[in-house]
């Protein structure tokens, strides 16, 4: 006897593409998806887990409940929620992390928060999984399955801004991050650039590969420097410039360069150059810890040839290399502030690093601190 095992294949017509297929899937019969991957908590006030769950058969009741490790000094309330595919296919829940009062809290910590289901009647408590796709027309769709958890961060972050305009870059989630920590992110669109006011928002940020990635972005830039120079503070991550990728307009209100420098050690010692700068105290306090439990890089396309009108902030080098500067610049322009950075704080942010949400919370300030 010859056995041979074959895929379960879906076939059907699009009108364009023609005749498509793809495997059948075998989905978990209950799903989620965090409405914020990343939560931020300081300890002073309540942060909002919110999920969106869904039923994929009938007749399902059970409990849902967040895994969070006693030891970490916080609770979650409430403990339990019940939920029940007869009531309806979906269900968009709401968990509450709140510091137990009783419990000081001396160090940042990052942590995964688990989402769980307890089936009624059962003692076995399961991880709900989330659905991922990659769907490209040129490969098969791939469906796979990880455990549904939040990125938990707890750290003594201080914040005196609230409302941030966020030009989305390419592949970015530094916006959703930001909104896991606190701020109020507004992603902007042509109308609100080109009537933009400085009073619309406490800072803009443009995140990593706008200049290469988004075609209205020449226009867009004296926009953003008007808005800096009547007293807003732009935030500009990193541009790359290779043979597949230019920069065609002007990064800053000042000259400087994109580099192909970077440095890939996430450990790598950084130098604080103006320990004194309001960048790194206001209005957290920055210090070497602050760059512990980085993840991947330090950061990449640093600055190069940068005109006098800037301060560059940082030094670092990868282990036997030549320290260079660029990481980090900054310079007043007109009655605003302007900072680049090649720093990744789209790895760090997403990953839930403690310093490099109070790094980044001192840039969104740093219109705010008096000492200017």
């Amino acid at each position: 006897m010859i056995t041979r095992k074959l895929p379960i294949i879906y076939k059907w017509v699009d009108p364009v593409k023609g005749e498509l297929t793809r495997r059948v899937e075998v989905v978990p019969n209950l799903r989620a998806v965090p409405v914020q991957q990343v939560v931020v908590s300081n300890g002073k006030t309540d942060v909002s887990m919110d999920l969106n769950i869904e039923f994929l058969i009938d007749s399902l009741e059970g409990e849902l409940y967040l895994n969070i490790p006693e030891n970490k000094g916080f609770q979650i309330i409430p403990e339990k929620i019940q939920i029940n595919s007869n009531t309806a296919r979906k269900h968009k829940v709401s968990f509450q992390l709140r510091k137990n009062p009783s419990r000081e809290l001396k160090s940042s910590f990052n942590e995964s928060i688990q989402v769980m289901f307890r089936k009624k009647g059962s003692n076995v408590a399961e991880e709900i999984q989330q659905t991922l796709r990659i769907e490209y027309d040129h490969i098969p769709t791939q469906t796979y399955h990880v455990p549904c958890e939040f990125r938990f961060t707890y750290t003594p972050l201080e914040k005196s801004v609230a409302k941030i305009g966020y030009v989305e870059g390419a592949g970015d989630d530094v916006a959703e991050a930001l909104q896991g920590a606190g701020y109020q992110v507004e992603i902007l669109n042509d109308a609100k650039i080109r009537n933009l006011s400085v009073g619309d928002f406490d800072a803009i940020v443009v995140g990593i590969r706008a200049l290469n990635s988004v075609e209205d972005m020449a226009q867009w830039m004296p926009f953003f420097l008007e808005y800096t120079k009547l007293g807003g503070t732009l935030v500009m991550q990193y541009n790359t410039k290779n043979w597949i990728s230019d920069v065609k307009v002007s990064p800053g209100p000042f000259p400087f360069e994109i580099s192909r420098n970077r440095v890939t050690n996430e450990r790598a010692p950084v130098k604080i150059l103006y320990p004194d700068h309001p960048i790194f105290n206001y209005p957290n306090k920055i210090t070497n810890s602050d760059f512990d439990g980085w993840v991947q890089e330090r950061g990449i396309y640093f600055t190069e040839k940068v005109s006098s009108e800037y301060q560059d902030l940082l030094s670092m080098a990868d282990p036997n290399e030549t320290e260079m500067k660029g990481s980090l610049i900054y310079a007043p322009f007109g009655s605003g502030h302007f900072i680049y950075t090649g720093l990744a704080f789209f790895r760090q942010l997403p990953a839930g690093v403690p310093g490099a949400f109070r790094l980044f919370s001192n840039f969104l300030s740093v219109g705010k601190n008096e000492q200017h």
